[in-house]
């Protein structure tokens, strides 16, 4: 992701495919760290959504496969998924390596961001505080993929 002049790209271009795989022009200088931010606290949050949902799901008795496969039939399929499914499948994590203190740390970054631009942050918020709660609750290097457990392991919330 590179923000900056589209022409100063094109000339860098062929030393930066040298390392990196997909080169993205996001718009002027900052854009591409702004676009860094911004795919972060989606990929993040769509982790965050899943792991909650599957929290819940075992604790109502819903076997992991048939969380996975009708997700995957409708409106919950896509890469997010496909990168916590072996850990609901087989407790592997090894298609998500993030640490949750990372995490904590880019979606801290990114809220800054939402709110320097005035933008609305409700669901950052809840995100960010999950991800917190998750570093203080499993250590900073657990993985984003342990709030499953964690999640599931959590004292029911007080009644609404």
């Amino acid at each position: 992701l590179v923000g900056g002049d589209a022409d100063l790209l094109a000339d860098c271009r062929p030393l930066l495919q040298c390392f990196a795989e997909n080169i993205t022009h996001a718009g002027p200088v900052g854009a591409g760290h702004s676009m860094k931010l911004l795919h972060n606290y989606v990929s993040l949050g769509f982790v965050a959504l899943l792991s909650e949902a599957a929290a819940c799901a075992q604790r109502s008795g819903i076997a992991p496969e048939v969380f996975v496969d009708i997700l995957a039939k409708g409106g919950g399929g896509g890469v997010a998924l496909e990168r916590v499914k072996p850990f609901l499948l087989n407790g592997d994590n090894g298609s998500l390596r993030f640490a949750m203190a990372n995490a904590h740390k880019d979606l801290g970054y990114y809220a800054t961001m939402a709110a320097d631009a005035g933008a609305v942050g409700e669901i950052a918020d809840a995100v960010l505080r999950t991800y917190a709660q998750g570093s203080a609750e499993g250590g900073a290097q657990a993985g984003v993929l342990d709030l499953v457990t964690l999640l599931a392991a959590r004292a029911p919330a007080a009644p609404r």
